[in-house]
Formats: C-alpha cells, structure tokens, sequence
C-alpha cells in the first residue's frame, strides 16, 4: 500500500486481498489507521470489519488476480456447459466434451494454486485444495454469492439440478441412450467382477495373516513350553550338584 496521497479505499481493500496470508491482519490494521487519519471514517470501519480469509478463499483471491487466463478460460467452460444444457440439440458425448472442458480447467486452477502456495510458503492440505476446487466450480457453474478477488471463505459446491440431468438425457436420441445404457452396464460389470476378485484376494490374503499368526502363537507357546522345561532341569540340576556337594 503507498503512503503517497489520499487513502484510497476500494484500492486498500484489493491489496489486502492479493497479500500474503499471514500479513492480511497487520495491513488491515495499517489501512484501517490510513483512512481514520485521512478522515474517512466510515471506510476505516469497513476496512477494519474486513474478515480473515480462510485458506481456500485466499486462494481463489490469488488465482483471480495471478491467473486471469486460467480464470476466465475456467468461467467460459462452465458458461458454455450451461449454453449446451439450456439449448439442447447436441449428443451426449459432445455434452461430455464440454463438462470435461470445465473440470480439466478447474483442475488447472487448482494445480495452479498449489504451485502459487509453494512459491509463497503458504502451507495447504489436500482438505484446503478440495474446498479450493469446490470455490471454482461454483464460479463456473454460475451459482457462487461472493465477489471474486475478494472472497473470506469458501464456496459450496453447486448442488445437481435435475433440470441439468434431464438436458443430458434429452440431448441423446432413444437409440444412443440405449446404447450408451448398455455400454454402462457392461463397464458396471466389469467393475463389479474387479471389485469381486480383489475382495477374494484380500480375503485369500487375510487367511493367510491368520493361519500365519496362528503358526507364530503355536511356535511361540512350544518356546515358552521348551523354556520352562529348561529351566525345570536347570534347577534340578544344580540341586543334585549342591547334595553332591554336601559333605
């Protein structure tokens, strides 16, 4: 923030958002101050209510100022996801194109963001990343309620509207809906016949550990029986060594 000329509030406020994490509390003091001095009282009321952002929304404020490109090209997907749902008229796998044209430009975003918190020394859990994700995709599906650059907290995710479901039906003809149906049995299928052999494997698996573990406790109860015979015969021994021994 320059100290040169009048504060200026909405200038103030962006600076805020766009500094490091771990100084926003410090510089929102030193703004707020800035604009009391200047005889904006008012302003320095708001700029001191300023809240924290959490780590999520921190992030989503860096990428919209950092990434403009990867941001808008994010918003445009999801602007034209929206365009192909609401007009229909396009087959299934071109409505597929675009909904994956979006998750791989919020993913984009998200790499983004990690490689931005690195370079930064801010630390982010993979819990922070998924919350990040779920900020980006409600800015692309349309249905976020907070400014972008000046977020506090996270983003829900946007909720599945039926209406959406149905455009993805209706965009097939019977005959490809029917097909595409029996492909995903098909892939289901073979899903459940993976899932099914790896559970036998685990079980195959499991059995072993105990016939394993049941193998270790027999060996370890014959020690412990070989143990205490030996030390039977031990004592045994050194009572005939001490009557030998006795005058």
């Amino acid at each position: 923030m320059s100290d040169a000329g009048e504060p200026d509030e909405q200038a103030l406020i962006e600076t805020l958002y766009r500094a490091a994490l771990p100084e926003f509390v410090a510089l929102r003091k030193v703004g707020a101050q800035r604009l009391r001095k200047a005889g904006q009282r008012e302003a320095a009321t708001r700029v001191q209510a300023l809240g924290k952002p959490s780590v999520p929304a921190w992030l989503a404020n860096q990428l919209f100022h950092e990434a403009p490109v990867d941001w808008n090209t994010a918003l445009d997907a999801g602007e034209a996801l929206r365009e192909a749902q609401r007009g229909g008229g396009i087959t299934a796998t071109e409505m597929q194109e675009k909904l994956s044209a979006q998750q791989q430009a919020v993913q984009r975003l998200v790499q983004r963001a990690d490689a931005l918190a690195a370079a930064r020394a801010q630390k982010v859990s993979r819990a922070h990343l998924r919350k990040l994700q779920d900020t980006l995709e409600a800015f692309a599906a349309g249905t976020a309620e907070g400014e972008p650059g000046r977020l506090q907290a996270e983003l829900a995710p946007p909720s599945f509207d039926a209406l959406d479901a149905a455009a993805l039906l209706a965009a097939e003809p019977p005959r490809e809906r029917a097909h595409a149906a029996v492909e995903g049995v098909e892939r289901a299928r073979a899903q459940l016949g993976v899932a099914q052999r790896r559970l036998e494997q685990a079980e195959q698996a499991l059995s072993s550990c105990k016939q394993d573990l049941l193998e270790r406790e027999q060996a370890l109860s014959a020690a412990r029986q070989g143990e205490r015979t030996a030390a039977a015969a031990t004592s045994e021994a050194q009572a005939q060594l001490e009557r030998l021994r006795a005058p």
